[in-house]
């Protein structure tokens, strides 16, 4: 069973983004149309002890692709049933989410010496599929290396403490997919009330694709956020405006010119550089 997961893993890791053809246009009408989506997650972690070389299975962990998945088809107005959790009911489209992870070791000779979890991977893919098209599957695969050093154990010493959250929200992951997903579905609505997340890396990514999609809203959204408190947040909003091109964005992209982050600063002044081309 355990080579089997390893196997599975493997292949998973094999997976890239550029692997999947988009959507076809008959592909995305009939996802678009269904107002009830089947959701369904199957997620896997392994791990691999000091002594021992054979990868273990860790148990009774888990990371939230259902929630963040169900909040962002919500956002769009769909109701999505999850069978596992006993909800039933006819539905139009499924929504298949595959992921496998490893806890990454590293043996460190410093203050925190020890055998410690301080990387993570996250392969796996997002499919969607309604009757009499074909599905579309998005891959995702995150890894957050292990640093050469660490000066303290962050919990690093058990494979459920690897830095997971950091795989699961980074620049290719299945929070940077699912949202680039939902928004060319659905557009701007589902993106602009994920904004609302208490989570960083989920505005983060809902903001980028924002730039990407435009749509109803979407402007004075990225507008309230370019005033944050998170300049990681300020820096994605000024990009995302310069990309939609929005004249009305250009007094608070001059304000954000004096920000007192320089990225911020560079990528406001590209934004005013891009809007006045047009």
């Amino acid at each position: 069973m355990k080579r089997l997961l390893y196997a599975v893993l493997l292949i998973a890791a094999s997976l890239s983004p550029a692997s999947a053809e988009p959507p076809d246009d008959g592909t995305l009408a009939a996802l678009r149309e269904a107002r009830i989506i089947r959701l369904t997650v199957e997620q896997t972690y392994l791990y691999n002890t000091r002594e021992n070389s054979e990868r273990k299975i860790m148990t009774g962990f888990r990371l939230p692709y259902a929630g963040l998945a169900r909040a962002l088809l919500e956002g769009a107005g769909i109701r999505v049933i999850e069978p596992l959790k006993g909800e039933a009911g006819d539905y139009g489209a499924s929504l298949e989410i595959v992921a496998h992870g490893r806890a990454i070791a590293r043996l460190y000779d410093n203050q925190a010496e020890g055998y410690l979890y301080s990387g993570a991977e996250i392969v796996g893919n997002i499919a969607l599929s309604a009757p009499g098209v074909a599905p579309w599957h998005k891959a995702f695969r995150s890894v957050q290396g292990p640093p050469l050093t660490v000066q303290f154990n962050l919990g690093f010493d058990r494979p459920q403490g690897a830095p997971f959250t950091e795989a699961f929200s980074g620049p290719t992951s299945f929070t940077a997919r699912i949202m680039e997903v939902i928004g060319r579905l659905y557009g701007a609505r589902p993106l602009i009330a994920a904004l609302d997340s208490d989570t960083v890396a989920v505005r983060l990514h809902a903001a980028k694709v924002l730039g990407t999609v435009g749509g109803d809203g979407a402007t004075e959204a990225l507008l309230a956020l370019i005033g944050d408190k998170e300049p990681s947040l300020r820096k994605e909003a000024a990009w995302s405006l310069g990309r939609l091109g929005d004249k009305r964005a250009v007094d608070a992209l001059t304000r954000a010119l004096e920000d007192s982050n320089p990225d911020v600063r560079w990528f406001a002044a590209w934004s005013l550089a891009k809007i006045f081309k047009k």
